[in-house]
């Protein structure tokens, strides 16, 4: 079923850029544990160029990338998230992608919306 329509102006509201991604860390489900079966990764924690910025931030997209992966790609971010704390790293934003495709193309701080 389709979503509720949205006027341009809420269109226009996310502030989508591409930045490039830093450093990938591993956040582990239970951090004061050392990894194992029964502590797996969880989520990652990425720091990213935003182009103005220097940011944090937690990605759950461990079972599709690795951070090596990761690490270098310039992808597209939504910057202007309400920021969250997250398993204990203050997140200021959230990954873009299509299905389980990272998108590319963009250079650091092109903006999408």
């Amino acid at each position: 079923m389709q979503k509720t329509n949205i006027t341009f102006e809420q269109l226009y509201a996310p502030d989508i850029r591409f930045c490039n991604i830093v450093s990938a860390t591993d956040i582990l489900k239970n951090p004061k544990k050392e990894p194992s079966e029964d502590n797996p990764v969880k989520a990652y924690h990425l720091v990213v160029d935003t182009g103005f910025d220097t940011r944090d931030i937690v990605t759950n997209i461990v079972d599709k990338f690795s951070k090596e992966d990761l690490i270098g790609k310039c992808i597209p971010f939504v910057l202007n998230l309400e920021p969250s704390e997250i398993r204990g790293v203050l997140s200021k934003g959230m990954i873009v992608m299509a299905g389980d495709n990272l998108l590319s193309g963009g250079s650091v701080g092109d903006k999408i919306l």
